[in-house]
């Protein structure tokens, strides 16, 4: 599988060499520096759709990624419904993402109809302390959702921020 047209030299795959559990309970995903599918790298990814939706709730995660150029560890939530109405208007947040090409700061980010792509709403988090990298053993990311009386749009005065 590609990369959802992103341009990725990486091929998805279910292979346990890409993709396990490490004995710990840790699921872990492997990137190899190997041909595999018509890419020179292989990987994967964990989809829910078709088997899992939740509206409103806690979503969480306790994530360790590498860093660097060429990679893009992200933790993020499709609209089960992109099948009929594609993206963005499904809606896409985007948790938490690690760009290889900036690898110092952490990313947030919600696109929707009319904010998308480079007009999307998020914030980034800087990974410096007093020009140093925080190393960090594990990020937890933890995101709730709750039903709302009135629609979420800067139209109506209410900006989404997934960092405050």
């Amino acid at each position: 599988q590609n990369g959802w047209g992103n341009g990725e030299f990486q091929t998805y795959t279910q292979r346990p060499e890409n993709v396990g559990l490490d004995g710990s309970g840790n699921l872990v995903i492997t990137a190899l520096n190997q041909p595999f599918g018509g890419a020179n790298f292989s990987s994967a990814r964990l989809k829910t759709q078709g088997l899992f939706a939740q509206k409103y709730g806690r979503f969480e995660a306790r994530i360790k990624t590498p860093y660097g150029p060429g990679i893009w560890p992200a933790f993020w939530m499709l609209g089960e419904n992109i099948n009929e109405v594609s993206w963005p208007l499904c809606g896409e947040i985007d948790i938490m993402e690690l760009r290889g090409q900036a690898p110092n700061t952490m990313y947030g980010t919600v696109h929707g109809p009319g904010y998308s792509g480079g007009n999307s709403v998020g914030k980034s988090y800087s990974m410096l302390s007093n020009g140093m990298r925080i190393r960090l053993t594990f990020l937890s990311m933890i995101i709730y959702f709750k039903e709302l009386q009135k629609k979420m749009s800067p139209e109506n005065g209410c900006m989404i921020n997934p960092f405050l």
